[in-house]
């Protein structure tokens, strides 16, 4: 049976409270249009990412075009985007409409880049750091990203609770030298 075309009528934005890198954004944007096309209520039409005046990514934004702006539509639409799993503080923005969103709760872990002993630079890898912490984390449904700025280096992790990721890794982050000086902050 062919699908249903539908004329685009009503525009909608997701605003995804999360620092993430666009390529993150976009794996976020593709299981939404996947959704979206399977329900027939509408599609993706793009995103984007704000950053701050540091380069730091404050948040993102994906375009949604929607067959139509019935409470039907929008209750699958905020379905559907609850199902990817978003951040909270994340808001379904339309004419007239501010819908919160959002489940997960985000940690920052900010890597202090130059105020170590150079020989810690050296021998450590922020890849370890990034994996360890996934796997003490250990939650199936963890969205990760990250950024590197001029003084530190941010892995944000996004999951079910910010207490339980900040006591599962805090072990972890007091012995690993790279990790000597980092600051957590919750970020959702």
């Amino acid at each position: 049976m062919p699908k249903k075309k539908y004329r685009y009528q009503y525009y909608m934005t997701l605003e995804i409270n999360a620092k993430l890198q666009p390529q993150h954004r976009h794996d976020i944007e593709d299981i939404i249009m996947q959704a979206l096309e399977k329900a027939e209520c509408g599609k993706t039409d793009g995103g984007g990412t704000l950053m701050d005046v540091n380069g730091e990514v404050r948040l993102c934004d994906i375009e949604l075009m929607l067959k139509d702006d019935s409470q039907e539509t929008i209750d699958e639409v905020v379905k559907i985007i609850e199902d990817a799993k978003v951040p909270k503080g994340s808001f379904l923005k339309g004419e007239g409409a501010q819908i919160p969103i959002g489940t997960l709760e985000g940690l920052g872990l900010y890597l202090n880049g130059t105020d170590l002993p150079e020989e810690t630079y050296k021998n450590s890898d922020v890849n370890h750091v990034l994996d360890k912490c996934k796997e003490l984390i250990g939650e199936d449904d963890l969205l990760v990203s990250w950024w590197q700025g001029p003084t530190e280096t941010a892995i944000y992790f996004y999951g079910s609770s910010f207490a339980k990721m900040q006591e599962k890794i805090v072990g972890f982050l007091a012995e690993y030298a790279l990790c000597q000086k980092c600051r957590l902050v919750q970020i959702a």
